[in-house]
């Protein structure tokens, strides 16, 4: 009766055993499949089209405006300034022509 209980509690032991290796393997294969994954990830940031990539995805990170008035009265006042350095550049360039 005891040998017969010992060597069920020794077979499930076994399972157990094979199980925790087979789950150990898995997680093993499955950090290679992420560490190459990443590796190949960085490697294609690193290219032209990487870059492609992560422009869009700060570009999907940019929020929407939420006072389109402001937004307009800031680009006129920006796009005046501008006229004004350049007809002010321009007066500086004629007047060293001359």
């Amino acid at each position: 009766m005891i040998e017969a209980s010992r060597k069920k509690q020794i077979n499930c032991l076994n399972i157990w055993l094979q199980n925790t290796r087979l789950k150990n393997r898995e997680y093993e294969q499955e950090i290679k499949i992420k560490e190459i994954r990443t590796r190949f990830l960085n490697r294609l940031l690193m290219t032209k089209t990487g870059g492609i990539l992560e422009a869009f995805k700060k570009w999907k990170s940019i929020p929407n405006r939420k006072n389109m008035e402001k937004y307009n009265k800031l680009t006129r006042f920006e796009r005046g300034l501008n006229e004004y350095f350049a007809s002010t550049m321009k007066r500086s360039y004629v007047a060293l022509k001359n």
